[in-house]
C-alpha cells in the first residue's frame, strides 16, 4: 500500500471512530432502506405462486394488497430516518473538520497564518471538506450496498440462476468500465478544484487592490485574465460533471 492510500485510509478511519456510535446508526438505517427495497419483489412472488396454484380467492388477495401498502410505509419511514442521521453524521464530519482547520490558522502566527491566498483556502473549507465527508459517507455506502447485493443475488439465483447470470454479466462488465473511468474523475476532481481555487484566489486579490488597479489603468486585462480563469474553470468542472455522471 502506497503512503498516499495510507493516509487516506488513516483519515477515513479517524472520521468513522469520530463519532462511532453515529457511523453505526448511519448504516443500519441505510440497510434497512436497501433491504426494504426487496420486499416488494419478495411479496409479488408470493402472489404470483398463490394465483399459479390457484389460490386467488379474496382473503390472501388483501393480504398481499396490505402488505404492499406495510411494505411503501415501512419503506418511506425507514428511509426519512436514514435521511436525517446521514446528514447529522455528514454535518458532524464537515463541522469537525473546519474547525479543526480554523483552530490550526489561528494557532499560527499572523505572517504565516495561510500559506495561500484567502479566496484558495476558500476553496478548501467548502470543496475539500465536501470531498472528504463524501468519501467518509460513500464507504459506508459501499459497506450497506454490498449487503444488499449479497442478498438479492442470493435471491435471484435460488429463483433462477441461469437468468440471473445472464443479467448481471452485462453490469458487472459496466461496472469495470465505470472503475476505469472514476481514475479520470479523480484527475478532473482536483484540476476543478485547483481552477476553482485559483478564481476565488483571484477575486480576493481584485477586491484588495481596486484603487491599485484604477491608478494603473489595468481594469480591462484585469477583466481578460478573470474571464480566461472563470472559463478554465468551467470546462474542469463541466468535465468533473461529465465523468462523475458516468460513473454513477
Amino acid at each position: 500500500m502506497s503512503a498516499q492510500a495510507l493516509g487516506t485510509a488513516r483519515f477515513l478511519w479517524g472520521m468513522v471512530t469520530y463519532r462511532p456510535w453515529l457511523y453505526t446508526f448511519d448504516g443500519i438505517a441505510w440497510l434497512g432502506v436497501y433491504l426494504s427495497r426487496l420486499l416488494p419483489g419478495l411479496i409479488a412472488q408470493r402472489a404470483f405462486d398463490a394465483l399459479q396454484v390457484g389460490g386467488a380467492e379474496a382473503p390472501p388477495i388483501w393480504w398481499f394488497a396490505a402488505a404492499f401498502v406495510g411494505v411503501g410505509i415501512l419503506h418511506a419511514v425507514v428511509n426519512t430516518i436514514g435521511m436525517v442521521i446521514d446528514a447529522v453524521f455528514r454535518f458532524s464530519i464537515s463541522a469537525v473538520l473546519q474547525r479543526n482547520m480554523l483552530r490550526e490558522i489561528l494557532r499560527r502566527p499572523g505572517a504565516r497564518a495561510l500559506d495561500r491566498t484567502s479566496g484558495e483556502a476558500q476553496s478548501v473549507f467548502r470543496d475539500d471538506v465536501r470531498h472528504a465527508e463524501d468519501g467518509t459517507d460513500w464507504t459506508l455506502d459501499m459497506l450497506t450496498l454490498g449487503i444488499f447485493t449479497a442478498v438479492a443475488m442470493y435471491i435471484l439465483v435460488r429463483v433462477n440462476a441461469a437468468i440471473t447470470v445472464f443479467v448481471f454479466v452485462p453490469l458487472v462488465a459496466i461496472v469495470l468500465v465505470a472503475q476505469v473511468a472514476s481514475a479520470r474523475l479523480e484527475s478532473s476532481r482536483l484540476a476543478s478544484r485547483q481552477a476553482t481555487g485559483r478564481v476565488t484566489g483571484a477575486l480576493g486579490e481584485i477586491f484588495g487592490a481596486v484603487q491599485a488597479v484604477q491608478i494603473a489603468r489595468a481594469a480591462e486585462g484585469l477583466v481578460g485574465n478573470f474571464r480566461r480563469l472563470s472559463d478554465d474553470r468551467r470546462k474542469m468542472v463541466m468535465r468533473e460533471e461529465g465523468f462523475r455522471l458516468f460513473t454513477q
